[in-house]
């Protein structure tokens, strides 16, 4: 059975799958908390399992994380590791590059791709799962291959526990899709975006800096094939997006030659609050406006300041307006520094 939605009715159910999916795999201990360790990964000691010492480093990051304490550090050597991760304690993960900014002078890098899947079908829908606070993602490469949904995905509230405090920094976010297949239990669902990091449920104190995001999938607008024959869905690679009341500082990203830079939305798409057709402005005022559009209460929230966007079909979509975002009106969509160049993205 094969399933296909349009990116702009079904795109934050996929975001909420994609990041859920997590909560399946999550393996939660209780106690009293223990002194911070410091744990060590190498992919150059596979197949071997290791012990996480300096000495005898872990193969898998996913192996650390299951064997670490809240609190801990987990450094991990430059390599490839092609995982499925879920992080479902408070920890800090550290890549060869931590504390580099993704567009400075980096050294090797720690690099996370897709995890085969059995049997050669799609991989898992993404890179990393945050399902707990306090996470911190530092000097990482996250290479999609043009094949997997989500690289960083956070999913607060709902079924899941609120998670805050997630601090991704100093990464590289590369070759994600305007659009995936991917298969659970038997079905084929084609999901029409890809965004490197996402963040859905209410949340706070979240910070998303100094990353670089570049080479994501082209914008793909709809396809009309008349009456008798459906069309293709509008497709979209994102950056960074927040939905559903998750609040996020933005800070010092560099994100070049992806669809959209950076999304704030809720609910399903298209909502436009009034005033005329999607993508016009309503009470008079022009894109970029702090009062654009009618503000829902619990849309995502981005505070973006510094960085640098260009070669984009957007570059920050506020969608349908957020009253609380920090951001400022004016610019142009392939020159942006602390500027928006459209308020309101016609989908």
């Amino acid at each position: 059975m094969k399933i296909r939605h349009t990116f702009a009715r079904t795109m934050l159910d996929h975001l909420q799958y994609t990041l859920a999916l997590g909560a399946l795999f999550l393996m939660i201990g209780w106690g009293l908390p223990a002194q911070a360790q410091e744990a060590f990964v190498d992919d150059a000691t596979c197949p071997n399992t290791g012990s996480g010492t300096s000495g005898d480093p872990y193969c898998e990051i996913q192996t650390a994380i299951d064997n670490a304490n809240s609190g801990d550090v987990i450094d991990v050597a430059a390599g490839t590791y092609a995982e499925g991760i879920v992080v479902n304690k408070a920890l800090t993960i550290q890549g060869n590059n931590a504390g580099t900014p993704g567009s400075g002078t980096r050294a090797e890098e720690s690099t996370i791709v897709p995890e085969p899947s059995e049997g050669g079908g799609p991989p898992p829908p993404f890179l990393i799962s945050v399902a707990s606070s306090n996470v911190t993602i530092d000097g990482f490469e996250f290479d999609a291959q043009s094949n997997v949904p989500t690289g960083i995905g956070v999913q607060s509230g709902g079924e899941t526990p609120v998670v805050e405090s997630t601090v991704i920094q100093n990464n590289v976010f590369e070759n994600f899709p305007s659009g995936v297949t991917i298969s659970i239990f038997e079905t084929t669902i084609d999901i029409p975006f890809g965004v490197g990091i996402a963040g859905v449920g209410p949340s706070t104190e979240n910070e998303f800096a100094n990353n670089l995001f570049q080479n994501f999938g082209d914008y793909q607008p709809p396809t009309d094939n008349g009456p008798e024959t459906e069309g293709e869905p509008e497709r979209a690679s994102i950056g960074i997006a927040v939905v559903d009341g998750f609040e996020a500082s933005i800070e010092n990203n560099r994100i070049d030659n992806v669809a959209f830079g950076v999304l704030m939305t809720q609910g399903r798409l298209p909502m436009p609050m009034g005033g005329g057709p999607i993508g016009e402005p309503i009470l008079g005022q022009e894109p970029g406006s702090r009062d654009a559009q009618a503000q829902p209460a619990n849309a995502g929230i981005a505070h973006v300041s510094g960085g640098q966007i260009t070669n984009v079909h957007r570059g920050i979509v506020f969608y349908p307006g957020q009253q609380d975002a920090t951001y400022y009106g004016g610019g142009s969509r392939n020159q942006w520094s602390r500027r928006v160049w459209h308020c309101i993205v016609p989908f």
